[in-house]
This record gives structure tokens, C-alpha cells and sequence, in this order.
């Protein structure tokens, strides 16, 4: 396997497993450990997204901001916040009590000042309080894709 194919596979498997963990998170059951894998599935996959465009992909501002998770993700808690969907609980309470499913979004703005700061810029710009599948879709499509604009 080449390396693009490798770096494209890489991508695709932690795509797949954080796809997985935020769908457990909006699906019928969900608790805050299953948080705790989305945040570490967002770490993977967004490494594997910046081996990719670092090597083939020219920076553009959604770059840079995934370039300021990347630069950042260590030294922040998370990047991952949440909220229900609409409803909640209502009185009278029903019983069995149903868990409420919840979205799956990114910090509402960057915490961390960074070298560059077109990056942090760009995050607060492109995917601060965005849904986080949504946001990634259009550069795990590039990946997936096998795009390349650089030399």
C-alpha cells in the first residue's frame, strides 16, 4: 500500500469509530463516558486528517482551524461540548423515563493562544459551536476522495 492509500486508510478508520461515537452519543442512551470517546476519537481523527493534508492538501482557512485543534487539542479540555435536543423533561414526568438524545458540537471559541494565530482565528470562525460531524464532512470527503491540491 502506498502512502497516500495508508494515509487515506488511517483516516477512514477513525473517521468510521468517531462517526460511531457520536452516534451512540445522539442515539436513545447516551451518558458523559461515552463523551470522553468522542473527544478521544476527535484527537485520532484529526491527526490522521492534518498527516493527510499536510502532505496533500494546500492550507485554506478550514485547514488552519483544524491545524489550531490539532496544535491545541493537548493542552485544552476537550473541544467537545453538548446539548440536548429540544425537549427535556416535562411534568408530569412519565415513567420509564427515556434519556434524552443530545448533539455533538464543537467549543463555542478557541481557549488557547496559538503561534499562529490565523488559526485560532479560523476555529473561532469556521467551527466554533458547529456540529462536529457536519464540520469534518466536507474534508473527511476530500480524504475519503482521495483529493489532492498540492505538489
Amino acid at each position: 500500500m502506498e502512502a497516500k492509500e495508508s494515509l487515506i486508510s488511517n483516516f477512514e478508520v477513525v473517521y468510521e469509530d468517531l462517526n460511531k461515537a457520536v452516534g451512540e452519543c445522539i442515539g436513545e442512551k447516551h451518558n458523559s463516558i461515552e463523551l470522553k470517546y468522542v473527544n478521544a476519537y476527535l484527537a485520532a481523527t484529526i491527526h490522521a486528517m492534518l498527516d493527510y493534508i499536510d502532505r496533500y492538501i494546500k492550507d485554506d482557512e478550514s485547514v488552519l482551524a483544524f491545524k489550531y485543534v490539532n496544535n491545541s487539542i493537548k493542552h485544552v479540555k476537550g473541544f467537545v461540548t453538548h446539548s440536548t435536543v429540544s425537549g427535556g423533561v416535562s411534568f408530569p414526568i412519565e415513567f420509564p423515563i427515556e434519556f434524552t438524545p443530545i448533539n455533538v458540537f464543537w467549543k463555542n471559541e478557541a481557549e488557547l493562544d496559538v503561534r499562529h494565530k490565523e488559526q485560532k482565528d479560523a476555529y473561532n470562525k469556521i467551527l466554533a459551536g458547529c456540529e462536529i460531524m457536519k464540520s469534518i464532512k466536507p474534508m473527511a470527503y476530500k480524504i475519503l476522495s482521495g483529493y489532492q491540491n498540492k505538489e
